[in-house]
């Protein structure tokens, strides 16, 4: 049995002369998991592997969270909490030392290791993400054995408001299917978001012990080929081939070697090098998601081998060649500091990365060391989920300005944040403090592209006295927000100024969060925990869909012929409703019923949207006489250019929807869904995505 230890360390501060509030920067909290045998296993952003010997042999951020391995009697324990839903609130359930197991407020809500029983409320099982990343959630839910009676079960996943399976409603489990479903979703999440598992009765209660062990695993944010080498073809997205100038051809362990062999004597690929004979040796990597990435690493000869006459080396994606531009990089016989590589590229689920090592004209002493490593690249980043006590990581630094330079501040390790040279100056995971220096948070851009930088600044609650502070954003050394000067934050001013700036940016600029103690260092500390994101910004409608309002930008409402109205959230159906019965809107379909079903996107920023997405029938709605569709931006239609676009009652192939336009902020998109005649089986198939590019507005 898995056992579990939290410390929770709290930091005395002494404050002599003022007070000093910064955050929560003064008390953390660390989840130690442990083994049978007693080794760490897990803490909250590392995972530990160990040999036969018990040797640690590998540290991994991919960590996995497993319902029924995390299952405690404490409310939190492995970031897991159980609790019901009783259509308004969620509430935490209490545990039974009697029964071992989670009872709610009815007798047969409950909650085990590795089921969820719901009565009158739903049982929920309820996982906080402890740190930021992408996770894929998997595991079967089925109706228990012994539980094949009743009405059956409906289930479904929350992220925080948002319903991520079924992307809306819920997924019905029969009354005696043992079987179930796997469940496979990815999605993002920030840390201290919420994933709900929920648990329906359907309308009776009776037999519905339904089996349920999801599992959330985080993906790596980076692959490197040492640490994830391995004789097994696809592990860790890995593989080891042989190019020979027509096709790739998977190459084969040698047991004995410890590497990998091609079809030539001295083919090889090992944990850090390849060596080519006739055919190219070939190391893949084969991307798991889409994004964009970095990738790193040194390619040299390696020691020991530097004879013969060099090598030829190159980095592929897909048939397209992206380092060097062109030809081969030519690595020379006695070559061993060789060439630092650092290439930045958009990547899509599943596209092939080769890193190949050509012979030049002879095998002689050819070994070659490589071993790249593959980082994405985050698109939106926060100060507080990139908080390191390492400078540089995450591509955020602490620093201080004395008016003339910027200076590295030190960690300290009793209060728990960065430091400067003067008594008060600080910057924790979501403010600053400056003293005679100023206060400075650094991020470098970590790629090339148009990016927008949002977030309120204001003062902290508890510092409201002062004669208040100074702030501005500097590129490099230009100021970009405000556009000269400084923005004044008034002592007493909490509610503070919404940041709104969009720039270009090179790999390796530098954005400076400037905070200056205007007169007086008493009292300045100062909440700013600034977003940066790359654009263009991606609003798709299943991904943003939720149940409270303008939440993602989005709405939710029906159209009578005078005015648009917001429609109401169905907790039963798990999606929008409007005043008559089969009006709706969920994640990725529309049904209109008199009104028009309307879905609604509002503009946060002025700039240059494409929007993109099929529009057809639902599967299983292909009969009734069709529907017809249009796209409105305020009061002007602009797709189709006039009329409507209909959609035949078996047109389930639809229309692929692209339009380009300028919007201004608060302008509105919407997508609207018109019944015909009818309103037999007008389900429509609609999950638009609107890529905004906002205007630059500063250089």
């Amino acid at each position: 049995m898995k056992k579990l230890q939290r410390i929770v360390v709290f930091m005395l501060v002494s404050v002599l002369s003022m007070p000093l509030l910064l955050g929560n920067a003064n008390a953390f909290n660390v989840d130690y998991l442990y083994d049978e045998a007693g080794k760490l296993v897990q803490t909250n952003d590392t995972q530990y592997v160990y040999d036969t010997n018990g040797n640690v042999t590998k540290k991994s951020d991919m960590m996995s969270y497993t319902a029924s391995k995390g299952f405690s009697k404490i409310q939190g324990k492995s970031s897991w909490h159980y609790q019901e839903w009783d259509g308004k609130n969620y509430k935490d359930v209490a545990w039974s030392n009697d029964l071992g197991l989670w009872k709610g407020t009815n007798r047969w809500l409950m909650l085990t290791p590795t089921y969820q029983h719901p009565d009158g409320s739903d049982a929920v099982r309820k996982w906080i993400a402890p740190r930021s990343g992408t996770v894929t959630i998997t595991g079967k839910v089925a109706k228990l054995d012994g539980q094949i009676h009743g009405d059956g079960v409906r289930v479904s996943i929350m992220k925080n408001n948002i319903p991520i399976w079924p992307s809306s409603g819920w997924k019905f489990i029969e009354y005696n299917d043992t079987k179930g479903v796997n469940v496979s979703v990815t999605t993002e999440v920030a840390k201290g978001d919420a994933l709900y598992f929920i648990v329906n009765q359907n309308k009776t209660f009776d037999y519905d012990g339904t089996y349920w062990d999801p599992t959330i695993t985080y993906t790596p944010s980076s692959y490197r080929a040492s640490n994830d080498f391995s004789s097994i073809q696809n592990k860790n997205n890995w593989y080891f081939q042989e190019w020979d100038g027509q096709k790739y051809t998977d190459i084969t362990w040698n047991t004995a070697l410890n590497h990998w062999q091609g079809s030539g004597e001295w083919l090889r690929i090992g944990t850090d090098f390849q060596h080519p004979d006739g055919s190219d040796s070939a190391r893949k990597w084969i991307a798991p998601r889409s994004g964009a990435i970095e990738i790193t690493g040194k390619v040299a000869k390696s020691d020991g081998q530097t004879l013969g006459d060099g090598v030829r080396v190159k980095v592929m994606k897909n048939n397209s060649q992206i380092w060097p531009s062109s030809g081969w990089q030519v690595i020379e016989h006695d070559d061993t500091k060789g060439f630092q590589i650092s290439i930045t590229a958009e990547v899509a689920k599943g596209d092939a990365l080769y890193f190949i090592v050509n012979q030049n004209k002879t095998i002689d002493y050819d070994g070659t060391y490589w071993d790249p490593k593959i980082s994405y690249i985050p698109l939106s980043q926060k100060a507080s989920d990139g908080y390191s006590k390492v400078q540089g990581k995450n591509n955020w630094s602490y620093q201080e300005w004395d008016g003339k330079q910027y200076k590295n501040i030190a960690w300290d390790h009793f209060l728990n944040h960065w430091k400067g040279n003067n008594k008060w100056l600080r910057v924790t995971k979501n403010s600053q403090h400056p003293d005679e220096s100023d206060s400075v948070r650094k991020w470098i851009a970590p790629k090339g592209g148009k990016i927008d930088i949002s977030g309120k600044v204001a003062k902290l609650e508890g510092e409201i006295q002062g004669d208040g502070v100074r702030v501005k954003v500097m590129k490099n050394s230009n100021p970009i927000w405000p556009s000269s000067g400084w923005q004044v934050i008034e002592h007493n001013d909490t509610k503070g100024v919404q940041v709104s700036v969009t720039t270009e940016v090179q790999k390796g600029d530098a954005i400076y969060f400037i905070v200056n103690q205007n007169t007086t260092i008493d009292y300045d500390g100062t909440y700013w925990d600034p977003i940066i994101s790359y654009v263009p910004l991606t609003y798709k409608a299943s991904a943003g869909f939720a149940k409270i309002q303008g939440e993602g930008s989005w709405q939710y409402q029906e159209w009578d012929g005078t005015n648009f109205k917001n429609m109401t959230w169905n907790d039963d159906w798990r999606m929008w409703k409007g005043s008559q019965e089969w009006l709706s809107v969920s994640g990725d379909s529309q049904h209109p019923a008199g009104n028009n079903s309307v879905r609604k996107w509002t503009s946060p920023k002025s700039g240059n949207i494409s929007i993109t997405g099929k529009v057809s029938k639902a599967e299983g709605q292909i009969l009734g006489d069709g529907v017809r569709v249009k796209v409105m931006k305020n009061n002007s239609q602009i797709w189709p250019s006039t009329g409507w676009q209909v959609i035949a009652h078996d047109d389930t192939k639809g229309v692929n929807v692209s339009i380009a336009t300028e919007v201004a902020k608060g302008d509105a998109i919407y997508f609207i869904v018109n019944q015909i005649e009818t309103i037999d089986y007008d389900s429509t198939y609609w999950d638009p995505v609107i890529h905004l590019e906002p205007h630059i507005s500063a250089k």
